[in-house]
């Protein structure tokens, strides 16, 4: 199925929403990437966490921002939540890690969550932007329906959230990868331009950036399916717009039980 959305082409068969529609969908480092992600997932999907350690800063403290679908008539704000207590703004802290003596960056988190009815059918959605790392904002999702993660440089983050080692992968280390794995349901998505994919066995994520964004059939053709080593696999269902490379949607299964 094609739909196009003001010159957005996203290309998915919606029927493949229909067992994570109860489940949310978790986009770290986002910053202001929102709209592809609720367009194409909504109503069914209906919770949205969109996390990133620069929001809320001095110039956009989390009770003066602009609702993310502010001037879009398909959808009505309901209500707006602050959630965590204060302060709506927060600027990066050098922090001493007693164990081990290093400094590292730290922020206060902070979330804002933006409730909408989706006029056409009448669903209501749950926006959450949340100020924080998006490791350790993940463990607030218990179950999860899509990962979302494109056009992020790995910068502003330590994660990466694509690469893994996997001789280091057998020595039992985990990786944020592992995180999002133990998460996902079956059938779950991710979304994905391949960003911070450097090495390892994901590297499937990452080969079709050179496409174009007029190539979109041809990437989706060319994407293999794979199974990684803890025995999830991976089926290339789709397309969700252009970033570094084309976004493509896989599809996850997970491993029988033993």
């Amino acid at each position: 199925m094609v739909t196009q959305v003001k010159e957005i082409i996203y290309i998915l068969d919606r029927t493949a929403l229909g067992a994570i529609a109860p489940y949310p969908l978790y986009y770290p480092c986002s910053g202001n990437d929102h709209l592809d992600a609720i367009r194409l997932f909504s109503p069914d999907v209906k919770t949205f966490y969109f996390v990133d350690i620069h929001y809320f800063g001095a110039r956009d403290p989390a009770d003066k921002v602009r609702p993310i679908l502010e001037g879009l008539p398909e959808y009505e704000l309901q209500g707006v939540d602050l959630h965590e207590g204060q302060p709506p703004s927060a600027e990066f802290e050098r922090v001493i890690d007693e164990r081990t003596g290093k400094s590292y960056r730290r922020i206060e988190p902070f979330t804002r969550s933006e409730r909408y009815v989706h006029r056409p059918s009448d669903q209501e959605i749950v926006i959450h932007r949340r100020r924080g790392d998006g490791e350790r904002s993940l463990k607030l999702v218990k179950d999860l329906g899509i990962f979302y993660y494109r056009g992020d440089s790995s910068e502003g983050s330590a994660a990466r959230w694509l690469t893994v080692n996997t001789k280091k992968h057998k020595l039992r280390r985990r990786f944020p990868i592992d995180e999002v794995l133990d998460r996902i349901v079956d059938n779950g998505l991710i979304v994905t331009d391949g960003s911070s994919c450097e090495y390892g066995e994901y590297l499937e994520f990452k080969r079709l950036s050179s496409f174009r964004a007029e190539e979109v059939s041809e990437a989706i053709q060319e994407a293999n399916s794979f199974t990684d080593c803890r025995g999830f696999s991976y089926r290339c269902i789709g397309y969700a717009g252009h970033r570094s490379g084309p976004t493509l949607i896989w599809q996850v299964k997970r491993p029988s039980p033993p």
